[in-house]
């Protein structure tokens, strides 16, 4: 049987929900990058699905660390980049930028929705129902070409130059209510917490990925609602209230 996997980084699980219905679609394990490294060569003759969430149009600083211990072997590969329906700007072109440079080729990419981490009001629910029907179609295309062994590039969006990003000025911070577990300082993927202050966050290290937040049992690391409400009128006053639609380029 030929070797299919789904990379994923997820900080707040919108992109892992995309991750799995892909692995549930095509038949094969989805496997988490978000925090450790992981070392793995694939097959020449294997499909590999890549997905990563979008920020400010482009892939996560994290995802160039991780591409330097995923090669392939001049593999199939198919990226996705998930996007709180704002836009999804040079992202996709990026990771395939990076998918080469770690000798994949690209022979698709995708462009799905799942709820804004800032803030919830933006892509509520999403990915929904619709959704993930139109997830499945998009695999079932992709992996009849693949069958085929079409290898073709797809023709994506975005430009090679990138647009600059230098992230944003929100970043979470650790309540009075924080026990101290340091569940956020084991799963920070950029090592953004300080262990001997949990409650503080090193701003020039953070990419506002949300993960701790995402992982606190206790609720203890929040962002604050009025940087919530200034997040939501910029995402407003930009169209990320209008419902945008998955894509698939192929």
């Amino acid at each position: 049987m030929k070797q299919k996997l789904v990379y994923y980084f997820s900080p707040t699980g919108g992109t892992q929900k995309i991750a799995e219905a892909i692995g549930k679609y095509a038949e094969c394990p989805p496997v988490d990058i978000i925090v450790d490294a992981y070392d793995a060569e694939a097959d020449a003759d294997a499909l590999i699905y890549f997905c990563v969430p979008v920020y400010g149009g482009r892939v996560p600083k994290p995802m160039y660390e991780r591409m330097q211990h995923i090669t392939g072997k001049n593999t199939a590969a198919v990226v996705i980049a998930v996007y709180g329906n704002n836009e999804v700007g040079d992202a996709l072109m990026e990771m395939s930028d990076l998918c080469e440079k770690s000798h994949f080729r690209v022979i698709a990419g995708m462009e799905m929705i799942a709820q804004h981490s800032l803030t919830p009001k933006v892509a509520t629910g999403r990915p929904d129902a619709s959704d993930l029907s139109k997830l499945e179609s998009f695999v079932k295309e992709v992996e009849a070409k693949y069958e085929k062994e079409d290898f073709s590039a797809p023709r994506l969006p975005g430009s090679h130059k990138y647009r600059k990003y230098v992230g944003l000025p929100i970043k979470p911070a650790g309540s009075l209510s924080c026990v101290g577990c340091g569940m956020c300082y084991d799963n920070c993927p950029v090592g953004a917490i300080p262990e001997k202050h949990l409650r503080k966050t090193n701003a020039l290290k953070c990419i506002s990925c949300m993960h701790c937040v995402h992982v606190c049992t206790t609720d203890s690391r929040y962002v604050p609602k009025a940087e919530q409400l200034v997040v939501y009128a910029y995402l407003k006053k930009k169209g990320a209230l209008d419902r945008k639609e998955p894509k698939l380029y192929i």
